[in-house]
């Protein structure tokens, strides 16, 4: 088979012509190439370019022509269905023969073949025997630029007969054998650089902590870290506070329209009533077992409801309802009478202030300081007080507590006197115009004055009258507060503050302690190492080197559940000083152990929210100071478990159980509307109507129910007996 236009002999499988670069079409589809080659010249109008023009110019060029014809030419090829030029394979020995026996022609692909003729942005081929002989290319001056067609992807083939450029994508089609082996070791690569970087991102994130602590632990100062830790400590412990003290805000709130449903019962133990026979000079107590109150009602509008019985061993004994607002009283016994004994509280100036007080609404709590308020302030003083450490000294040790060691650093700041005593002017001058503090004092007048106005005229007080004179008179207080910390002299004193530091920038432990001319005049300082989730734990409260509270124990904190065993002391000194009943006393200095502390459990996040769970047991110890001063039997305790609505506490005295108190109290959905009774009244207030009420109370059917009950029955008749005289009296 031979080439049409240059009449070069080609094989079987060629698609194009080696010599000069003509598409090569079988028998089958030699009219439908015509056809299309005659359709695309007379749409085109192309300039044809003879052989000889080939042979002389080396070169195949061709005018540009318009964006239509390449469409055309394009729908030309899709209806000849020509198979696309496959790359050939350099691995063949035919090929690398054949290549080694002729010379090939240097490919540039820059548009599409139409048969006969060359189309727009068309392959221009360059016979690589020409270019490599240096013949009419060379003298030309067309030198072959192997770099430039490296950029523009050229395969060269080792003996396939020719070079080749081609567009992108079928650039991706040829290589990409070639590229699966690259890319796939690439992404092996990447993929392996990329896990490290999550590992290590996840690392950094689950230790933010840590990290930024090494990070101003190495790059800072000692006073900058001690600073550093400090304020976030304090910020931490801010938070906290503030969180616990919104929630219990909100919870009160929500106290204020509710219903409610509580009940508790107090059992006796048998050794109680044991003990309480021999006082009774051998009355017979057995039949008592427990006493208990069920309660019902409800809270809405500063107005309270109750529906209450008492329970003598479970059984209905008496039972009564009142009804209460901040100006009266009103009770029913609806055992003995229909009538409701009444009392104006507002006659009452001390109790009517009394209940005001006691009954709070909305407002109360709306005019409390705001947590955020608190917060802003504490940071923003405490971050001064910071200021004032003039020296930092950092190191690292075990810190040890009750047998618990961890490594930290410690960080201790001294702060003289006089720069103590200058920072605490600063700082009541800041806090005098300070709004946020301002705040805090006007809204700490209004809690004390909603729904009390007539407080400054009580007790003897001399309450300003509006929260403007209030404020003004605290601004007073500290001028004078600084004037006396003017007059002082402070040059013998230093404050000693140390701070002890783990990996993740949490205190472990804190000490302040004042001195006098290097005489400790008073000290507060606790430790907390940690081991794992086990802790030692320290507690120093003293005054003039006398000890006066010392906590000592180890614990167990995990999941945010806190348990230990604790032991509460105090020097010996204090103790004797109340020692009235024994001649024998410690000596002075030793600690004493006043009571000891088994915390089951702790729930810290339930405490933030305003909800109470845990679980513990104080324990009187033999021996210990409360028990001498006190005459506490030995082994007595007080163990007590609050889950939830549930309460539980057993008295044990000397190892004998003596009351097992019990409760639950659920508030629910809000109230309804409280309407107070509309009755027969009886002014409690008054003595004649009082005695007329006992003299018409149904004392009979109460007596009656108390029979059904395990009263005995001679004191159902004692006190009949005792009724029938206050009713002739």
């Amino acid at each position: 088979m031979n080439c049409k236009k240059c009449g070069f002999e080609l094989s079987e499988n060629d698609k194009f012509c080696t010599n000069c670069g003509e598409p090569v079409q079988s028998g089958g589809s030699e009219e439908i190439s015509a056809a299309q080659t005659d359709a695309a010249s007379a749409e085109n109008e192309q300039i044809p370019v003879s052989q000889s023009d080939m042979q002389n110019e080396g070169v195949y060029t061709q005018p540009d022509v318009q964006t239509e014809s390449i469409q055309a030419q394009s729908e030309a090829v899709n209806i000849q269905k020509e198979p696309i030029q496959t790359r050939p394979d350099t691995g063949s020995s035919e090929a690398v023969q054949e290549g080694a026996a002729q010379d090939t022609p240097q490919v540039t692909q820059s548009g599409v073949y139409k048969s006969g003729e060359a189309a727009p942005n068309t392959y221009q081929y360059t016979p690589k025997s020409e270019a490599f002989e240096g013949s009419q290319q060379t003298q030309q001056g067309v030198q072959p630029d192997l770099e430039k067609e490296s950029t523009q992807g050229v395969f060269q083939g080792a003996g396939s007969g020719y070079n080749y450029s081609q567009q992108p994508g079928a650039q991706d089609m040829f290589n990409q054998g070639q590229q699966v082996k690259k890319g796939g070791a690439f992404k092996f690569i990447a993929g392996g650089v990329a896990a490290v970087i999550v590992l290590i991102a996840v690392f950094c994130i689950s230790n933010a902590s840590a990290m930024e602590n090494l990070f101003k632990k190495t790059f800072s100062s000692p006073k900058d870290y001690y600073k550093y830790v400090a304020q976030r400590h304090i910020d931490k412990t801010t938070e906290r506070f503030v969180k616990s003290y919104d929630s219990n805000i909100d919870l009160a709130k929500k106290y204020l329209d509710t219903k409610y449903d509580a009940k508790f019962k107090l059992e006796f133990g048998d050794d109680l009533i044991a003990e309480l026979e021999g006082f009774a000079r051998g009355e017979d107590l057995s039949w008592l077992k427990s006493v208990g109150i069920n309660i019902t009602g409800s809270v809405k509008s500063k107005t309270v409801e109750a529906y209450a019985e008492y329970l003598l061993n479970d059984k209905d004994m008496l039972s009564f309802n009142f009804w209460m607002t901040p100006e009266e009283f009103l009770i029913e016994l609806p055992d003995l009478s229909k009538e409701y004994l009444y009392t104006d509280l507002s006659d009452n100036e001390y109790m009517s202030e009394s209940i005001q007080s006691a009954f709070k609404d909305e407002a109360y709590y709306d005019a409390l300081p705001k947590g955020s308020d608190i917060k802003k302030v504490v940071n923003k003083y405490s971050a001064m007080l910071l200021d004032s450490a003039s020296d930092v000294k950092k190191s690292t040790e075990k810190l040890s507590a009750s047998g618990v060691e961890q490594n930290v650093t410690k960080l201790e700041a001294t702060i003289k006197g006089d720069d103590y005593a200058k920072m605490l002017q600063s700082m009541t001058e800041e806090a005098k115009n300070d709004e946020d503090v301002k705040k805090i004092v006007e809204s700490l007048y209004s809690t004390l004055m909603v729904g009390n106005s007539s407080i400054p005229y009580m007790y003897g007080a001399q309450l300003p009258s509006t929260k403007e004179e209030f404020y003004k008179e605290f601004q007073e207080y500290l001028d004078k507060i600084s004037d006396e910390i003017s007059k002082q002299d402070m040059n013998d004193s230093t404050i000693i503050s140390t701070i002890w530091v783990n990996d993740k920038g949490e205190l472990a432990g804190n000490s302040i302690e004042l001195l006098d001319k290097e005489d400790s005049i008073s000290k507060s300082e606790y430790k907390m190492p940690f081991q794992g989730d086990k802790f030692g734990y320290e507690l120093n409260i003293s005054d003039e080197n006398k000890i006066l509270l010392f906590i000592n124990g180890n614990g167990k904190y995990a999941s945010n559940n806190l348990s230990g065993q604790f032991t509460v002391s105090t020097d010996s000194e204090n103790v004797n000083s109340y020692n009235m009943y024994y001649d024998e006393k410690e000596d002075d200095g030793d600690l004493v152990e006043l009571f000891n502390i088994d915390l089951k459990s702790f729930d810290v996040n339930a405490f933030e929210n305003a909800k109470y769970n845990m679980d513990f047991e104080l324990t009187i110890p033999e021996q210990g100071a409360l028990a001498s001063v006190y005459t506490i039997p030995d082994n007595s305790k007080v163990a007590v478990s609050l889950k939830g609505d549930d309460l539980k506490a057993v008295i044990t005295v000397g190892g004998k159980e003596y009351f097992t108190l019990t409760g639950n109290s659920k508030y629910t959905e809000k109230a309804e509307d409280i309407k107070i009774p509309d009755g027969d009244e009886v002014n409690m207030n008054n003595t004649d109507d009082m005695r007329s009420w006992m003299k018409n109370a149904d004392w009979d059917k109460l007596f009656e129910k108390l029979r059904k009950t395990d009263l005995p029955e001679k004191w159902i008749d004692e006190l009949e007996r005792s009724m029938d005289i206050l009713s002739d009296y």
